[in-house]
C-alpha cells in the first residue's frame, strides 16, 4: 500500500477519544467566539504534519501569519514511540523540527499593485489571488461562478490567454452587519480591476492561487519554512481536480512530476 515508503503502527493510539474539532462559547460578558485557529489553509483535509511542516498558508497569512506561527503547543508522537508535548519553551527543538467579491484583471503588474495595496492597509480579513487559464474552464463541479457569467469569462481568457482574479474577504457581525457594505467599498476604492467583472461570492479551488505575503507578520526563521528576503513575496499554490471524462491531462501531469521527482 506505500511503495518505496514507510507505514507507521499506531494501534496503540486506537483508545485516544475523540472531542469535538471546534468549541463555540456563548457568555454575557464576551459574546459568542469560537475556539479555532485564525489561520487555516484553503482546503482542511490536509494532515496536521504536513501542513504545519510546510507552514499552511492561506488568504489569512498576510494578516496573521502562516498557520505554524499560531500554534502555541503540540502532543507529537516521535520516531522512538515517545508522545512528547513541545512549545516554543519546552522541547523547543521538537517543536520547531515540526511545526510549522472576487475581481478580475488582464494585467499582472495592475494585479499584483492592487494585492500589495491591499495587505499594506491591513482592513482586510482574507485576501489571495489566482489565475484563469485556457485550460480552466470557469464551468467545473468547484466554481460557483453564476452560468450567465461563463460567456462573458471565456472570451476574456480566449481574448487575453490568462485572467487574474483577486478574491477578498471581510467578516462582519449582528454589530457590523450595517456598515459592511459601506467598508467594503472604501477598501476597495481606487482599485483598477476590469469594470463589471466584480462577483460577491466564489469559490474556485481547480486554478493556481497566489498568495502575497508579508515577512515581518510572524514568520519565524527557526522552522523549516524556507522565504526570500524581501519584505513582501509570493507563494503560488497548484490545486486541480477533473471530472470523470477530463482525468487523462492530469494523469500525464502527474507523471511528469513524478520523473522530475
Amino acid at each position: 500500500m506505500a511503495p518505496h515508503g514507510v507505514v507507521v503502527e499506531m494501534r496503540s493510539l486506537n483508545n485516544c477519544s475523540r472531542g469535538s474539532g471546534i468549541s463555540v462559547t456563548k457568555n454575557p460578558i464576551s459574546g459568542s467566539y469560537a475556539d479555532a485557529g485564525v489561520s487555516w489553509t484553503d482546503y482542511l483535509y490536509l494532515t496536521i504534519g504536513g501542513t504545519l511542516s510546510n507552514a499552511g498558508i492561506s488568504g489569512q497569512t498576510f494578516r496573521h501569519g502562516p498557520q505554524i506561527s499560531n500554534v502555541y503547543e503540540m502532543d507529537v508522537l516521535t520516531g522512538k514511540g515517545e508522545l512528547v508535548t513541545c512549545s516554543k519553551d519546552t522541547n523547543s527543538e521538537l517543536f520547531f523540527a515540526v511545526k510549522w467579491i472576487q475581481m478580475l484583471y488582464d494585467d499582472f503588474s495592475t494585479f499584483s499593485r492592487d494585492q500589495e495595496h491591499l495587505i499594506s492597509i491591513n482592513g482586510l480579513d482574507y485576501l489571495e489571488g489566482s489565475l484563469l487559464m485556457q485550460n480552466s474552464s470557469p464551468n467545473n463541479w468547484r466554481s460557483s461562478f453564476s452560468p450567465s457569467e461563463y460567456p462573458r469569462i471565456s472570451s476574456l481568457i480566449s481574448k487575453n490567454g490568462i485572467i487574474y482574479c483577486l478574491e477578498v474577504v471581510k467578516y462582519y457581525d449582528e454589530l457590523t452587519s450595517h456598515t459592511v457594505d459601506e467598508e467594503l467599498q472604501e477598501l476597495l476604492k481606487g482599485l483598477n480591476f476590469l469594470p463589471g467583472f466584480v462577483s460577491q461570492k466564489m469559490d474556485h479551488w481547480n486554478i493556481p492561487r497566489l498568495y502575497p505575503l508579508i515577512r515581518n507578520k510572524k514568520w519565524d526563521d527557526r522552522t523549516s519554512a524556507v522565504i526570500p528576503d524581501e519584505d513582501i513575496f509570493y507563494t503560488v499554490g497548484l490545486l486541480h481536480s477533473s471530472g470523470a471524462d477530463d482525468w487523462e491531462p492530469l494523469e500525464n501531469q502527474n507523471k511528469e512530476n513524478t520523473e522530475v521527482l
